[in-house]
C-alpha cells in the first residue's frame, strides 16, 4: 500500500500523489487548498483517505514509499 503524508491540519501534502497543500520550498510544502494552514508540518503517516497510521500497525519500505500492516501476534 502507498504512504502519505499527513499535515497537522489533517489534510495530505509532502510527496503525498493526492497532497492539497501548495509547493513552497519543497513540493506539497506550503500552504493549504482546503483550509488556512499555511505551511505543511508532517505529523505522521496516513492512508489514501488520510486516516492517521499508527507506526505500531505498518511496516515502512523506504525505498519505494510502501507499507505493509504488521501482523498482530496473541
Amino acid at each position: 500500500m502507498k504512504l502519505y503524508e499527513l499535515c497537522s491540519c489533517g489534510h495530505t501534502g509532502g510527496f503525498s500523489p493526492n497532497g492539497v497543500h501548495k509547493s513552497r520550498f519543497q513540493q506539497g510544502h506550503g500552504s493549504c487548498k482546503n483550509c488556512d494552514c499555511i505551511q505543511f508540518t508532517w505529523v505522521g503517516w496516513c492512508n489514501e483517505q488520510g486516516k492517521k497510521l499508527s507506526h505500531d500497525s505498518i511496516k515502512i519500505n523506504s525505498e519505494d514509499k510502501t507499507y505493509v500492516l504488521k501482523q498482530v501476534q496473541d
